[in-house]
Parts: C-alpha cells; structure tokens; sequence
C-alpha cells in the first residue's frame, strides 16, 4: 500500500484550462485526463490525501467522478470545495454529499460479496448510509444507474423485489472465490492430498493484495467480511503450513513458521 497526495484537481472546472495552461481542449477532455493518469498510478489500496480544490463546474456531475478513482481518497477541504468550512453557512448539508459521492465502489463491493443475490433497498441504504432516509433511496438510485452505464450490456445490476443484485457467478468474485477455497484446501488435507492442499493454498494466498476489501469504505456492514477473511487468509496460512510439513518440506518451513509466528504471535494455529 503506498500514500500519495495530491491537490488542485478541479475536474470540472472549465477556466482552470486557461488560467493554468492545462494541455486540453474542454472540461470533458481534462477530466478523462485527470482520472486515467490517476488510475494509472493508484491501486486499489493505495490511500490518496487530496489537499483541497477537488471539484468545481456542476457538481452534480463532477463529484461523482470520484467514484472512477481508484484508492481511498481522503480530502482536506479547500477554499474551491463547496464543503470547506470557510464558506460558513454555504456549506452546510455539502459535507454529505461529498461522502455520497464515494460511494458508487462501495455499492459495488456490497454486491459483490453477495453476487447473484438479491439485497434489498431497505438493508443497502440501512448497512452504506445508515439512514432510512429518502434522499438517500434516491442517492442509492443515481449511483445504481451509474454503475449500469459503467457495465454496459448485457445488465449485471439488476433490480426486482424491492432490491438489487449483481448477476455475475459467484466464482467471478475473488473473496468469494477465496471462502471457497478455504473449505476446499480442509477438504484435500484431510483426504491426504496434501500437495494439492500446499499449492491450492499458495495461489489462494496470492489474491491477498494489501488491505482487505479497500473498496468497500468504512462502513460497519463490512466489519464482519473482512473479519471472514482475515481468518480466511489465516487458516489457509496454516493449512499451507501443516500440508509441507507433512510433505517433508521441514527446512524451508521452519523459517517461515517462525516469521508468521512472530508477524502474527496470538494465531494459536502457528505455534
């Protein structure tokens, strides 16, 4: 995980082409610009501190873009952002919306981790905004109709009974995939296969990337899944573990039972 900062986007605003030199033609041509170079830079969970000026021109349609960026992106406030404290009572209720505006990924992640079926609207506003409010339905609304256009056809986002789903296999989804594996690496070990137990869980491991679910945002509702695969990610650790050593790989498992003993020194499993 890397730490960037960043300031001055101002994706949106149309005379900053002028007043700075910006090498683009309109708004449209700067803001994709803007939010390729930062994906091409930025992972998943990287964590980008903006220092202020974020978004200007119509914020109805600039503030979502942050949706597009990838990482976990915290802004200090400037005197450009409307939710800048400076701007007195101007600012009150743009707090909020600026939080909305982050929270096209995370939608995405909360159906994700329950891929084919259906959540419904009450339970999604409920777990992401954690009000019942009808400003947020229509916030929940306009970011399910972003996502839509994002995928294209065929329609991954579909909608019915009174919630959403993503229609995609579970087996598309990595920590879904990874839950998966963990049942079967028990399985192979306590068949005694335990070469296939060692290497299935090794290219498990491998879909760790850093933090866990990133995307997902601060939310309680995803306390409990990185809580799953945290423990996920150590019986597998573990399982790995017992699987070389009964293959006679002693050597090179000792050094590296030690380490994971040392990085993770209350994992009874490891002593």
């Amino acid at each position: 995980m890397t730490t960037w900062f960043t300031a001055d986007l101002h994706l949106g605003h149309g005379n900053i082409i002028d007043y700075s030199g910006r090498p683009h033609d309109d708004v449209e041509a700067m803001n994709h610009a803007l939010i390729d170079g930062w994906n091409q830079t930025v992972a998943d969970d990287d964590v980008v501190w903006i220092l202020g000026d974020f978004a200007l021109g119509k914020l109805a349609d600039t503030l979502p873009l942050v949706g597009e960026l990838r990482g976990r992106k915290i802004l200090l406030a400037g005197n450009h952002d409307r939710c800048w404290d400076g701007h007195g009572r101007r600012s009150e209720g743009w707090t909020q919306k600026y939080r909305d505006a982050g929270k096209t990924s995370e939608l995405l992640m909360r159906l994700a981790l329950e891929a084919g079926v259906l959540v419904r609207t009450d339970r999604f506003v409920d777990e992401v905004w954690g009000e019942a409010l009808n400003t947020r339905r229509n916030t929940l609304q306009s970011k399910i109709a972003k996502l839509r256009r994002a995928f294209g056809d065929p329609p991954l986002v579909v909608s019915g009974d009174g919630g959403y789903k993503l229609a995609v296999d579970p087996s598309e989804v990595d920590a879904l995939v990874v839950l998966d594996h963990v049942a079967e690496v028990s399985r192979l070990l306590d068949g005694g296969d335990d070469r296939e137990a060692a290497d299935l869980c090794a290219s498990t491991l491998k879909m760790y990337r850093g933090d866990i679910l990133p995307a997902a945002g601060d939310g309680e509702w995803v306390n409990p899944h990185r809580a799953r695969l945290e423990e996920a990610r150590m019986k597998l650790v573990e399982t790995q573990f017992s699987a070389r050593l009964r293959l006679g790989d002693t050597g090179d498992v000792i050094g590296e039972l030690e380490a994971a003993v040392a990085a993770y020194p209350y994992q009874e499993g490891l002593w």
